[in-house]
């Protein structure tokens, strides 16, 4: 697909139905980065929508209805169950796709005992997981305090935007919350410039440290209600090829790249980075040799979906979702 706006991208959506590789029929929302790498073979699929602004989804599912509305919708799973609860949406979280990949770094730090009452510290998104894990960690864990209404903290829109600021001025802040691949891009651009990138937290083995191995999630597949109803035969089908490319990019990320490459090979405008949020190359470096640092889950690995959930909103000293949040 070429460099083509997103909201005409959001009209073409309802015409076109692509070939045997695509998701026939069903409209999908979904952000650039991780959660994609669930459908790398997707590329050429006009109904299969990408955005860099994971803001943006949530809005856009819930702002169009009828036709143009959306049959899956890929989020932050957290906060798009807080939000459909909240709200009454017509969703429901049907799978996780990926768990957290956040950590702590600093340029200007190389231990978690130099912190002080006076870092300051750059997040994204403060209702999202990376940030609600920071938090308690930082408050409860670490004895770093209460960040939650502090001047020393700056949320931005997301990770690609701290990612600009710390490898634009890294001094700008103490420390920097980054999930990957953002991390690597980073390491990577700071390198160029003879400055380290020290990690000084990983926040999926804190968690897990400090609360009883609990996985963090993070992107979650939601599926429309209705279209679950009018449509169950292709919603399991898109369910289980999504599952399927998840366990590619695990156990055989040489052929996911090989994928990405023929994408790019298709049509000159063709861009895996525009359009998916990552290389080919990039895909190989983190993916290689069992590593999965985009830490993907399958459905082995998460379980119940609803348990990993709850188990997580329990542990942020919240009430369970209710079970119609779910997709039975």
């Amino acid at each position: 697909m070429k460099k083509t706006p997103f909201l005409f991208l959001l009209t073409l959506s309802t015409l076109i139905s692509c070939g045997s590789n695509n998701e026939v029929a069903l409209n999908i929302l979904c952000p650039t980065g991780i959660p994609s790498l669930s459908f790398f073979d997707q590329g050429e699929n006009e109904n299969f929508v990408t955005t860099s602004n994971p803001g943006e989804v949530m809005p856009s599912a819930f702002a169009n209805s009828g036709q143009n509305s959306y049959d899956a919708i890929v989020f932050d799973g957290i906060s798009g169950l807080t939000n459909i609860t909240k709200n009454n949406r017509n969703y429901v979280l049907a799978k996780w796709i990926s768990g957290g990949t956040f950590y702590v770094v600093s340029t200007k730090h190389k231990k978690e005992e130099t912190f002080d009452a006076e870092s300051t510290i750059n997040g994204f998104v403060k209702n999202g997981v990376a940030s609600l894990t920071f938090l308690k960690l930082a408050k409860e864990n670490w004895n770093w305090g209460d960040y939650s209404n502090s001047n020393k903290i700056t949320f931005s829109s997301s990770v690609a935007e701290v990612k600009n600021t710390l490898v634009a001025n890294h001094t700008s802040f103490d420390y920097y919350v980054v999930a990957e691949p953002v991390l690597t891009a980073a390491k990577s651009a700071l390198k160029e410039k003879n400055i380290e990138l020290n990690v000084i937290y990983d926040i999926q083995e804190e968690w897990a440290s400090h609360y009883n191995n609990g996985i963090v999630p993070a992107a979650g597949l939601f599926i429309n209600k209705s279209s679950y109803e009018n449509k169950k035969e292709k919603i399991d089908e898109l369910l289980n090829k999504v599952e399927e490319r998840i366990n590619q990019a695990i156990n055989n990320p040489n052929e996911v790249v090989k994928k990405l490459n023929e994408y790019e090979d298709l049509d000159q405008n063709n861009d895996c980075q525009y359009r998916f949020g990552f290389t080919p190359n990039l895909v190989k470096a983190l993916q290689a040799n069992g590593q999965n640092k985009f830490n993907l889950v399958n459905n082995e690995k998460a379980g119940d979906v609803k348990k990993v959930a709850n188990s997580f909103r329990v542990s942020l000293g919240m009430e369970a979702f209710p079970d119609s949040a779910f997709l039975n």
